[in-house]
């Protein structure tokens, strides 16, 4: 699995055509346009990217939306533009492109592919001043993967009590969550092999570490997820949900 380099935010790019002005358009545009609104963001160049493998995408489609703050608050939509990447997987806008633009939100879109920060939260970017140096696409294929990988907590040892001591409690209850949305939406034996590997070992290490009192009141938890317009509620079930899943 390949990580982002930079950040980057989801959605899904508009049609939309290439802007381009003559030198002499240019000129009598930034001659007439308030002092405020002649500072632009810069032009750059970007690369798309497989999420997965890390390889460069040539034919995605990218589109900025590019957008010039109002006095006050709020901002309006100055234009969309529109490029093909290369082979290489690289895209450019240049100034002409963000004239009169202060921010933008650049999108990335190929068939056989969803945008990658749409998946897993660690792809969005918030530097909207800018063009991103790097997109990240995920093949339809790897989504579930990616997604499993987003909301698998990292590590335990996250959580203490006020006394310093480690809340066994809250971390199985964030591992157990994560297991409930892992376990529905793991498909294809890669997917499971990665949720029995994760969580497995982890979940009745946590179970096993909390007192009779904590195992009363996780009985009575109740645990949801929302993902790609499903819904799914549940209540904890420490021996169906996990020892169940999780013996041969």
């Amino acid at each position: 699995m390949t990580y982002p380099r930079d950040m980057q935010a989801p959605g899904v790019p508009p049609s939309a055509q290439r802007c381009r002005l003559p030198a002499l358009a240019l000129t009598v545009a930034l001659a007439s346009m308030p002092a405020c609104a002649q500072f632009s963001m810069p032009g750059g160049t970007g690369q798309v990217l497989d999420t997965s493998t890390g390889l460069p995408i040539g034919g995605a489609a990218v589109t900025l939306e590019c957008f010039h703050t109002l006095p006050g608050h709020g901002a309006a939509k100055v234009r969309d533009v529109a490029t093909v990447t290369a082979q290489s997987g690289t895209y450019k806008f240049s100034f002409l492109d963000v004239m009169g633009c202060d921010h933008g939100f650049v999108h990335a879109a190929k068939a056989g592919y969803q945008e990658s920060g749409a998946i897993h939260v660690g792809y969005a970017y918030t530097s909207y001043g800018q063009i991103p140096r790097f997109r990240y696409l995920t093949a339809d294929a790897d989504v579930v993967m990616l997604r499993l990988t987003a909301i698998t907590p990292s590590r335990t040892g996250n959580f203490f009590k006020p006394n310093g001591s480690t809340d066994h409690a809250s971390e199985y209850r964030q591992w157990y969550e994560a297991l409930f949305q892992a376990k529905a939406i793991a498909k294809t034996e890669r997917e499971r092999n990665f949720v029995r590997e994760r969580y497995c070992e982890t979940l009745p290490r946590l179970y096993s570490a909390m007192n009779e009192k904590e195992r009363a009141e996780a009985a009575n938890f109740r645990v949801s997820y929302q993902w790609r317009g499903v819904s799914r509620e549940g209540r904890h079930d420490y021996e169906g949900q996990v020892l169940g899943y999780c013996t041969p």
